[in-house]
């Protein structure tokens, strides 16, 4: 393997096409190439649906090699619900770009008519088709395809469109992926682009789904692009890089081991005889578990009967029941140890944590079966499952307060945080389609929903004695934008980052001062942003970040990586800063409120530790005053650690 990327640029408006090839160090990734394309063409000035924007996605370094959790496809764009760039990773897909011969993509202009595309490659050539599919076909086929609907009905109808480009002796090519969106893409801010596995036989592998959800990635496919689905295979290939050489003289283990060691809690942990993300933190988040919209009112003994009776006895019991003690787990599509697709045999759902937090205990559900059917409908959907969930234990939050009504919705039947959310989600999913009513401001995220929401039934806020707002809980960003946090309640999930609602910060429970929590961020969003840029699983961290920089040097990258990341960082803010969407102070005194309420918490844990007794008695006294100090504290410290100004 050696340094040249193969870049594929697609213009959707000319129905056109060209290959380029770059042996630039500068460029190792499809993050730096996104933020370097974006700062030559200025596109800071341009509007965000705008189809001059690039849309990247690509592969790392390391894809097609011999090691595990290295294909994972990141895409990297500007975001329609956050506002600025973002970063969104999709496990597995990256082999199916290698498969075509590619390694980066980068896609402007707009289709007149929406159009699907296949990219393979035979006989060492790659080739580009695109076929337009009217809008009308396009929702017959959402409606229902092969069986199926939705993202994967449009990924099936690709697939067998251009089926004969992705076989050989009646067999498809290992590695043959879809990447598609679903109706809601044309609709709201935060749609996704899916994937699923599909074999030989040319079969979707239910399950094995993977999603690039967080950050809107299929709403910019689909509004600024007119892209419903595209479909990438064939037979190139990539060479071995004699990596188990490099991992055993720098780690004493073989490739597999330190993948396997790395990976074993997204598998299984026998200590606490459960495994995978949704395993493993309800096991361990005990009493601390998000519910009903990030209650924090709850006393310490009821939080912990909640766990004990709805989560412990109930919500994780089934889960292990349907996927530890029958083993069903499999991969993204890689040969990895990890295993971390935990899927129910029983309806083919895959069941990860923050999704099924998000549309579960903190919507007020506790049955799995319940939460299947809100996360499996937002997937058939194309929207962000975790987004979905949050608008949803919102909305709930705010017919609990007397702000809105089952009516308004559609609905003639009661609806709260322990009866008929999944009713109330397909009415939202329905609402959000037709741009009708509530639809047209919940598709643009809770920050926007609940600020024109105070503003249009003041008559409602003044008799309930609370705002919409109050209840909103998100990360805001510039004047508009805002993602919902991950599903832990932890201080860096909140912090003014370039980039929130993923892993790309410390989130860890302990207290930190203000200046140990932005170092301990901007640490953490240099070395996670840098794992999304070269396509490596963050679930393999444990050996990628003491790897990257010898196995970079291996393929002839001379510059320290961190540095090189750095250097990467500071352009987004830069960026960032020119299309005026920048960190801000939280607006929605419910987050401030849950700030407050997780340092009195901990204060109450260990009352010894004076920087916490310092900051719970400043928030005891002011909350607002308190959280604006402390937030402008990290913020001081990141733009230390990045040398750059944030705002």
């Amino acid at each position: 393997m050696d340094k040249k990327r193969v870049v594929l640029k697609i213009d959707a408006e000319n129905n056109s096409f060209k290959l380029e090839t770059l042996r630039d160090e500068r460029i190792i990734g499809p993050i730096d190439y996104a933020i370097a394309e974006n700062m030559k063409k200025k596109t800071y000035v341009n509007r965000i649906h705008n189809s001059k924007n690039p849309f990247v996605f690509g592969c790392g370094p390391f894809a097609g090699s011999e090691i595990p959790g290295t294909a994972r496809l990141s895409f990297f764009a500007r975001s329609p619900i956050w506002h600025s760039l973002f970063s969104s990773t999709m496990g597995g897909a990256a082999l199916s770009l290698i498969s075509a011969g590619v390694d980066i993509v980068s896609i402007t202009g707009k289709s007149k008519t929406p159009v699907i595309i296949s990219v393979f490659n035979k006989n060492g050539k790659t080739i580009v088709e695109m076929k337009q599919v009217s809008r009308k076909n396009i929702q017959l086929i959402y409606a229902g395809y092969s069986g199926l609907k939705g993202v994967y009905a449009m990924q099936k109808y690709t697939l067998d469109t251009f089926a004969d480009n992705y076989k050989n002796n009646g067999r498809f090519f290992m590695n043959t992926r879809v990447l598609a969106v679903g109706p809601c893409a044309f609709a709201v801010n935060y749609g996704l682009v899916g994937s699923t596995v599909i074999n030989i036989k040319g079969e979707l592998e239910t399950g094995r789904d993977d999603w690039s959800g967080r950050g809107g990635m299929g709403s910019i496919l689909a509004q600024a692009h007119n892209i419903v689905a595209i479909v990438f295979g064939g037979n190139a290939k990539k060479e071995r890089i004699g990596a188990d050489v490099l991992f055993k003289k720098a780690l004493g283990k073989t490739i597999m081991q330190a993948a396997g060691d790395a990976t074993i809690k997204y598998r299984h942990m026998d200590s606490i005889k459960t495994g995978g993300t949704f395993g493993v933190n309800f096991y361990n988040l005990q009493e601390n578990i998000l519910t009903n919209n990030w209650d924090v009112e709850k006393t310490p003994k009821k939080a912990k009967e909640i766990y004990d009776k709805k989560v412990k006895g109930k919500y994780l019991k089934e889960y292990n029941e349907r996927i530890t003690d029958t083993k069903s787990w499999s991969t993204c599509g890689e040969a990895c140890p990890g295993l971390c697709k935990k899927i129910d045999k029983k309806t083919g759902a895959k069941i990860d944590y923050e999704p099924y937090s998000a549309a579960g205990p903190n919507s007020g559900v506790f049955d799995i079966k319940k939460s299947e059917k809100i996360v499996l409908l937002a997937d058939n959907y194309g929207v962000d499952a975790i987004e979905f969930g949050n608008t949803l234990s919102f909305c709930l939050d705010c017919i609990k307060n007397g702000l809105l009504a089952p009516k308004d919705f559609g609905l003639s039947i009661d609806v709260s945080f322990s009866k008929n959310q999944e009713k109330l989600a397909e009415k939202i999913i329905e609402l959000m389609l037709s741009g009708n009513g509530l639809g047209g401001l919940l598709s643009q995220g809770v920050r926007v929903a609940s600020k024109t929401l105070d503003r249009e039934f003041i008559s409602r806020t003044k008799k309930a004695g609370i705002c919409f707002s109050d209840l909103a809980v998100y990360v805001p960003n510039g004047k508009h934008g805002s993602i919902a946090p991950i599903q832990y309640l932890v201080l860096g999930a909140f912090m003014p980052l370039p980039v929130q609602g993923k892993f790309l910060t410390h989130y860890g429970s302990e207290f930190l001062k203000p200046h140990d929590m932005g170092l301990r961020d901007a640490e953490r969003f240099i070395e996670e942003l840098g794992t999304d840029n070269l396509g490596i699983c963050r679930f393999h961290r444990g050996w990628s970040e003491k790897m990257e920089n010898i196995l970079l040097a291996h393929l002839g990258y001379t510059d320290n990586y961190q540095l090189h990341m750095l250097g990467v960082v500071q352009d987004i803010v830069e960026y960032n800063k020119m299309s005026g969407n920048t960190p801000v102070f939280w607006d929605s005194k419910k987050v401030i409120h849950l700030m407050a309420k997780d340092i009195e918490r901990k204060y109450a844990e260990t009352p010894k530790n004076e920087n916490l007794r310092i900051w719970h008695e400043k928030f005891k006294k002011d909350e607002t005053a308190a959280a604006k100090e402390y937030w402008t504290a990290v913020l001081k410290e990141i733009e230390r650690v990045f040398q750059v100004s944030l705002v």
